[in-house]
Order: C-alpha cells, then structure tokens, then sequence
C-alpha cells in the first residue's frame, strides 16, 4: 500500500519553509501598517518578527520607523524617543548605509528640538553631537550645536562649528551669518560685514541678514570718519 502521508523529510522541509513565509509576512503586514499610519498594529508585527529573529534588518527598521509615528501623537514622550533611535542604531549596525547614516542623524537633530522645546540645552547639545558623530556632513545639526556654543560665550566652538558647516555647504546662508555674528560679538566689524554680506545675497529676503549688514556698513563708515 502506498503510503498516504508525506514523509518526514518533507514534513519538515515544508515547515520550515511556513516558518520562513510567516516572518517574512509579519514584516510585510508591518510595513503595509506602517504605510496606512497604523503604527500600533505595524509595531505589533514588528515586534514579532524581531523575537523571531533580533537580526531582520527589515524589521528593525519598520520597527523604529512605527515608534518614530507614534512619537508624532506623543512628541515628549522620551521613551518612544529611546526605543525608536536604539532601534534605528541597531538595524545601521546590522546593515550600514550612508543613506541610514543620514536618516538616523536627521532623526537625532529632531529629538534635540524636541529637547530644546523643554530647556533642555544639554540634553540638545548631546543629541546634536550624535547627529553629528552619525554624519559628520549634517549641516544643520553643525549649525544649531554652533548657535547652542555661542549662546553659553563659547565663540571659539562656535565659529569652528559654523565654518565646518559652511565648508561643507557654501551655500548655507544662515551659517554665514551666524559667523558674522561671532565676529561681532569680537568687535572685528570688518569681517562681521564679510559674512553678513555673503549670507544677504545667498538670502536677499532674510530680514535679519539685510538689517545686520546694513548696522555693520553704519558703524564702519562711522569709524572711519
């Protein structure tokens, strides 16, 4: 008589290939979640298919990404905040890209607004330098970590900072002025003027800029009177 079940080779091939069919929809149930902005069930799903595997790059990622809308609704909840970097962190060990360097170094200046909102200075400068030490090219995150220096007297910082920022993007018009504004606070109104003319004419309708030049071409032409 032929046998009428299937031997157990084959049994155990075919579960294993269910085993795999299951964790890959668990990540595509994730994702279609997460597309939809459910971002409790997609954290869900995630967050099965990371017990299954702490390696799925896929789900890693989905899964910082959900808390990351979840922190949307709760933008102060510092749990949410962890949770999601540390996952974001995890998956660029797992997998590295210069494309997740920039994501994750974006999602670092994020929280350090995030913490600036609540005076948070030096919780900011530290998510500042995360940024920076994730993409040492973040130029917005250089920009701010500078106005952060200059504000505490550190004109030094500050001006390095605000040139590495400008040396990566000489088009960074607010970066420009705030190095005017470093040299301002020297009394070097020679070169305050040089920056702030620089960063007028990347920016021609930026107020500020256009009313600092126009203080520093004043002062100078009342020096040299």
């Amino acid at each position: 008589m032929k046998r009428l079940l299937p031997k157990l080779p084959y049994l155990l091939m075919l579960c294993i290939l269910t085993q795999f069919s299951c964790k890959d929809s668990l990540v595509e149930r994730g994702n279609a979640c997460l597309n939809l902005g459910d971002y409790q069930m997609a954290e869900m799903f995630f967050e099965k298919a990371l017990i299954d595997n702490p390696l799925n790059f896929d789900a890693r990622l989905g899964y910082a990404k959900a808390l990351l809308q979840h922190i949307v609704d709760i933008p102060s909840d510092s749990s949410l905040w962890r949770k999601s970097l540390i996952n974001f962190e995890a998956a660029l060990d797992i997998k590295p890209s210069s494309d997740l360097n920039s994501l994750i170094s974006d999602v670092w200046y994020e929280r350090a607004m995030m913490l600036l909102t609540h005076r948070d200075t030096l919780g900011a400068i530290s998510a500042l330098s995360r940024s920076i030490e994730i993409n040492a090219k973040n130029c917005i995150s250089l920009n701010t970590i500078g106005i952060l220096y200059f504000k505490q007297g550190d004109t030094n910082k500050a001006e390095a900072l605000f040139r590495s920022a400008v040396a990566i993007d000489s088009t960074h018009a607010q970066a420009f002025f705030n190095l005017g504004m470093v040299y301002w606070s020297k009394n070097n109104y020679e070169d305050a003027k040089k920056f702030w003319l620089t960063a007028s004419k990347l920016s021609p309708d930026d107020n500020d800029m256009v009313y600092w030049l126009a203080k520093a071409e004043k002062l100078l032409q009342e020096q040299h009177k």
